[in-house]
């Protein structure tokens, strides 16, 4: 067992309360894209909106 910056020994249980309040601050996309075991949109949603591929913010181009 090791002691956390916190002074609080790192265990399984104060493992899963930091993977818990990070994930608390997620997307709703990211939360189901994780229950899914969708791996591949995780890492999409993990990007910088700007970087995404799927969702592009111009509009499509007027002939």
């Amino acid at each position: 067992m090791s002691i956390n910056r916190g002074g609080i020994p790192d265990t399984p249980i104060t493992d899963a309360i930091a993977a818990e309040r990070q994930i608390k601050g997620w997307s709703r996309a990211k939360k189901e894209a994780l229950i899914a075991e969708n791996w591949d949109r995780l890492q999409e949603l993990a990007k910088r909106p700007t970087a995404r591929t799927e969702r592009s913010s111009k509009p499509p181009a007027s002939h």
